[in-house]
């Protein structure tokens, strides 16, 4: 990690657990920043919107962010009663997470499933978060359990690559978190600009 995005990432997280504990987005912007991520935006804005605990679910769990891994560990710190859910095994992942917060990691509760086919079991969230993950559902899935290299399938060639995902996958995600919100609960949900396309291994 280079000197300029150690810095954007530092000042990312401090701003994005300012946020938290305050209740008040405050995203970072201005000229300074034109070279960072969607990051030092969504994450400070969506951090605001967990000040107040409650049951949370997030969607991405596994390869959340380390940013916002911070924040959602936070909220469980402050009282958040915190359910991941991924289609990748955290454990398939154990060396992405730092080492001084694996335990907090694995310490929370995941559900390995796709978020378009999960269904509540009698468990309401009072918040369901999706940062930086949709863009991702319908296009990314599980390798094959023995597989090392890439927790994700990826395609070796851009012709047998997903080039376009079902255009009813925003709608059918809709439905889905509709199901797990208890009724006035909020959905959070950012999706970041980019020029999109099949990621290749």
């Amino acid at each position: 990690m280079n000197q300029a995005t150690s810095n954007e990432s530092a000042e990312t997280s401090k701003r994005a657990l300012e946020c938290l504990e305050s209740g008040v987005a405050v995203p970072i912007t201005g000229v300074d920043t034109l070279a960072w991520s969607e990051r030092c935006v969504e994450v400070p804005w969506a951090a605001a919107h967990l000040y107040k605990t409650g049951r949370l679910l997030d969607v991405g769990w596994s390869m959340s962010p380390l940013k916002w891994l911070g924040v959602l560990l936070g909220a469980r710190t402050r009282g958040s009663d915190l359910v991941g859910i991924d289609i990748i095994y955290p454990e398939r992942v154990r060396t992405r997470y730092p080492a001084d917060i694996v335990d907090q990691v694995f310490d929370v509760p995941v559900r390995v499933e796709s978020v378009l086919d999960a269904r509540p079991d009698g468990e309401l969230f009072d918040t369901i978060t999706c940062i930086s993950t949709l863009e991702h559902v319908g296009f990314d899935f599980a390798s094959a359990p023995g597989v090392e290299d890439s927790a994700f399938a990826r395609a070796i060639t851009a012709e047998v690559a997903i080039r376009e995902r079902d255009p009813a996958t925003d709608g059918l995600f809709l439905d889905s978190s509709a199901l797990f919100l208890r009724p006035g609960g909020s959905l959070l949900v950012s999706v970041p600009a980019g020029k999109g396309g099949p990621i290749l291994h």
